[in-house]
């Protein structure tokens, strides 16, 4: 057994195994996770082909050869849905969607003179492959879904970056594992689109499908590891964005339809800064711009279109400024000289290590471990 078959008999087998599994797992998201392991199973169909062949099999099933052809269109839909089920309020599928499946059926169309052809044409086509001895005009299938794969990287990635816009609108803590994940979830579509230029700028002497199959083994190793690390991204999403969020315009558009009058405005803006100074709401690392809103007896709509217009900051930035005015105040205090950097961060309201130092650093250009230090030496 070569480097290959090991890649393509581990993914097949890891592959049909994991989808399944996920396409029953009970649990909140029950979409998304329906859809990934729709997206697995894709995956191992890629390599059922070669996961035959390799056990010296492909003759007694050649009706298997170029089955894998019909993946092609579905993993960018599938990875798309994905990030749309575990980023959308309520996800539902509609109808609709299904015209984000009209490349597979087409495709699919233009194969069926294949399948129907008998065994050992199959088997023939397969030896001239494998041979080199093959058209070009073979290989414009594979340009068209590479370009196919590429537009739905670009509609997936803008999508998990106008999930992580409505967090930075919505919460007062990120946790950026969530979005992260979205986005390596979704750079599996460079993998066909990488494949293909490498195939082409080789002179078709590089095999693209053997690339593919690599690149999807990887993919199917990293849902793997991911499933046992963090097991908390195959369930809820924390502040998904509702229905209608779910492109989320400009703000310019975006509070288009407020009644809100430039004195309501104003009062509002000076009742949410006096909260901020009484009760001191920032101090809760789950603070939400809903819950905020709710104290304040305004919509969070209205609520987002104060911070934004009035202090000209998102929640997320308007809220950490705050933290961090409390951690400077905590470290610059001789009696709280005991603490550590992270119990500060804590008491401060962020809820990990990590967004304090990204939050710290962004207000004051230093580390709160050097902005600390840079305090005793001055005393």
């Amino acid at each position: 057994m070569d480097i290959l078959d090991f890649f393509i008999i581990n993914g097949t087998f890891v592959g049909f195994l994991l989808g399944v599994v996920l396409l029953f797992i009970k649990g909140q998201k029950n979409w998304a996770n329906r859809f990934l392991g729709l997206l697995v199973i894709a995956f191992a169909l890629y390599t059922l082909p070669a996961f035959i062949d390799s056990f010296g099999l492909l003759g007694a099933f050649p009706h298997l050869i170029r089955i894998h052809v019909l993946s092609g269109y579905l993993v960018g839909p599938l990875i798309y849905f994905y990030v749309k089920a575990s980023t959308t309020q309520q996800f539902q599928y509609r109808p609709i969607y299904l015209l984000h499946l009209v490349p597979f059926l087409l495709d699919a169309v233009y194969h069926f003179p294949f399948f129907f052809q008998s065994g050992a044409a199959k088997l023939q086509f397969y030896s001239d492959v494998r041979s080199g001895d093959i058209d070009v005009a073979f290989h414009l299938p594979i340009l068209l879904k590479a370009f196919h794969a590429s537009i739905y990287f670009g509609i997936s990635v803008y999508a998990v970056f106008q999930y992580k816009k409505h967090l930075e609108n919505e919460a007062s803590t990120i946790d950026k594992d969530f979005h992260r994940w979205l986005l390596f979830f979704s750079s599996v579509l460079l993998v066909p689109l990488l494949s293909t230029l490498l195939f082409l700028f080789s002179g078709f002497e590089i095999s693209s499908h053997y690339l593919i199959v690599f690149g999807f083994f990887l993919f199917l190793v990293a849902v793997l590891i991911a499933a046992l690390i963090k097991p908390r991204i195959f369930h809820v999403f924390p502040h998904p964005m509702p229905q209608e969020s779910s492109v989320v315009q400009k703000e310019e558009i975006k509070y288009k339809t407020s009644n809100l009058q430039e004195p309501q405005k104003e009062k509002l803006a000076k009742k949410l800064l006096s909260l901020f100074a009484e009760e001191k709401p920032y101090l809760e690392a789950e603070l939400t711009l809903s819950e905020l809103a709710g104290r304040l007896s305004i919509s969070p709509n209205h609520l987002s279109q104060i911070i934004n217009e009035k202090i000209g900051q998102k929640f997320l930035d308007f809220v950490n400024q705050y933290r961090v005015e409390e951690a400077k105040r905590l470290l610059a205090d001789e009696k709280m000289s005991h603490l550590t950097i992270l119990s500060i961060a804590y008491d401060a309201g962020f809820n990990s290590k990590t967004a304090f130092y990204s939050a710290f650093k962004k207000q004051t250009g230093s580390s709160p471990s050097k902005y600390r230090k840079s305090l005793a030496n001055g005393r």
